[in-house]
């Protein structure tokens, strides 16, 4: 009901605010943000309004909530695709919350009549995390798209995957190996720390903290990089975040001060988690 797309903007930041410092639950956020998506008039703000919602499903909601939030979201895409202005974003946002494999298919196929290869790259994760075989249709898409950079697309997918073996080449070609491109890192662990799959990705927690010391190695720019994006988001209890607020005495400072800015806000989102009312 607020009158401009800036009044409204201040309202979601705030929405936003309250919900990093525990005022207000990550079902209330989320429903805030969706009902703004829905009405917005600025085409430019649908964008970030929706990667909120699907940050907060996957990242600051409990776990029993986090499939439902995803729902409400997926509904309001679909909505929002239905102009033409928005439809692009709200169907990437769609990939990012996709219910089942029935959508997924659903925007494979609109990927198709869009020619959105992008498209067609998120729906191919998202499929993966929802635990469909996928390696077919990856070695399609890489030898279909053009860009150079495609490869490491490729290893998003498989970062996502919900296979022990797959999580450990990943982190090899990541982290030891240090082969893909720094601008790309959050695209890989992005997908690498998948939500829902809590079991595979505890034994990386320890694995964080081991590399700590040498995260700078290789440049300034990597080790801040490395700090914040490989922390681990997943298999972790507030136990973890006191012990790497710890091990930061032993980082360079850049890293150290990157390294305890990122475990508050995770700790933010553990107990946002812990927190639970109804979705609608």
């Amino acid at each position: 009901g607020l009158p401009t797309a800036i009044s409204r903007g201040v309202a979601v930041a705030t929405v936003w605010d309250m919900l990093v410092t525990g005022e207000a639950t990550a079902a209330d956020a989320a429903r805030c943000l969706m009902a703004v998506a829905a009405v917005e008039t600025s085409d430019s703000a649908a964008e970030p309004y929706l990667n909120r919602v699907a940050e907060i499903a996957e990242l600051w909601a409990p776990d029993i909530q986090r499939a439902e939030l995803a729902a409400a979201l997926a509904t309001t895409c679909r909505k929002l695709a239905q102009h033409p202005n928005r439809r692009q974003v709200a169907l990437r946002a769609l990939a990012r919350s996709a219910a089942d494999l029935d959508q997924v298919t659903w925007l494979q196929q609109e990927a198709d009549h869009d020619h959105d290869i992008e498209l067609h790259w998120r729906a191919l994760v998202r499929k993966t995390q929802l635990g469909a075989e996928t390696a077919g249709e990856l070695a399609l898409l890489l030898e279909r798209d053009p860009d150079p950079d495609a490869w490491v697309r490729a290893l998003t997918v498989r970062a996502a995957t919900p296979d022990s073996a797959e999580k450990e080449a990943i982190w090899q070609r990541l982290v030891v190996d240090r082969a893909v491109p720094i601008g790309m890192v959050k695209l890989v662990t992005a997908a690498f720390w998948s939500p829902g799959q809590d079991d595979l990705l505890a034994p990386y927690a320890q694995r964080y903290l081991d590399l700590v010391p040498e995260l700078h190695e290789g440049g300034t720019t990597t080790g801040t990089e490395f700090a914040w994006q490989l922390f681990p988001l997943f298999g972790i209890d507030s136990a973890f975040i006191d012990t790497a607020q710890e091990s930061a005495q032993h980082a360079v400072p850049a890293v150290h001060n990157t390294l305890l800015e990122r475990a508050d806000i995770v700790r933010r989102m553990l107990q946002s988690r812990s927190q639970a009312n109804p979705v609608s």
